[in-house]
């Protein structure tokens, strides 16, 4: 006879995978940044040994916050639509959220990536408004579906559904896991990229008469490439960092030496 699981113990270990999956995307929030970060500016892969605990705790924050946005744009559309509305309505409203991200990124970014970023929301929208009932939600009909999952009126219907779906569909739940873990790759890999391009202001140091950019400090030792003439020289070196000298500097425009 198989005993039954007490609720706490349950719970503890829901919470326990919870803080497992947080951690873990911290790391790889934080590698996949540095790395896209590394090879924009062509800096070898033996320099990305060790991701420092801040990066990896500034990513974890950062994905915290994420959810939390995620959470908070899901009770905003809970207040905001009318089950009363006509469908047209209630798909203005849904997409309201999604849109003031969409120009809060391109306020941000002033580039066409807002183009990728713009259609990722809208794949995003379209998931959440038409995939999700389908995936999650436990009664015959579409439109059934539909309905019991945007219009149920309880403000944790979500999390109790994405918990059913945990317990009782956990491939569903796994494949919605690793879709969301992929765009969340791709979102840090768009973002490194981008700072990487538009960043106009570096570390700079002096060794010896020659100028060099510090683009990070490991431990005692700081990752450098020599700057001429408003061009980087991709032959990077560690050094020692205690007798070294450093400052900000804006520059215009520099440039990747081939």
């Amino acid at each position: 006879m198989n005993k039954r699981v007490p609720e706490s113990k349950i719970l503890n270990l829901d919470s326990a995978l919870i803080l497992g999956y947080i951690t873990f995307m911290g790391y790889f929030i934080a590698y996949i940044y540095q790395k896209t970060y590394f090879d924009y500016f062509k800096i070898p892969s033996v320099f990305l040994q060790n991701i420092s605990i801040n990066t990896i705790i500034i990513a974890i924050i950062s994905f915290s916050g994420f959810l939390g946005i995620l959470m908070l744009v899901y009770h905003v559309l809970n207040e905001m639509i009318d089950s009363n509305d006509n469908p047209i309505i209630q798909r203005i409203k849904v997409s309201i959220p999604f849109i003031l991200i969409a120009i809060a990124v391109k306020i941000y970014f002033k580039t066409k990536i807002i183009i990728y970023i713009g259609l990722a929301i809208f794949l995003i929208s379209c998931i959440y408004n038409f995939v999700f009932p389908l995936l999650l939600v436990k009664t015959k009909g579409y439109k059934n579906k539909l309905r019991r999952f945007h219009f149920t009126g309880n403000q944790t219907s979500f999390r109790k559904i994405l918990y059913y779906t945990y317990k009782k569909k956990p491939l569903a739940f796994l494949a919605l896991v690793l879709s969301g873990s992929f765009f969340i790759g791709v979102s840090s890999f768009v973002f490194a990229y981008e700072n990487a391009n538009t960043q106009n202001k570096f570390a700079v140091t002096k060794i010896d008469g020659a100028e060099y950019i510090v683009f990070e400090i490991q431990s005692d030792k700081a990752i450098i490439a020599e700057l001429k003439r408003d061009e980087i020289i991709p032959k990077y070196k560690k050094v020692e960092i205690e007798n070294l000298f450093i400052e900000k500097k804006t520059f215009n425009k520099l440039k990747l030496s081939k």
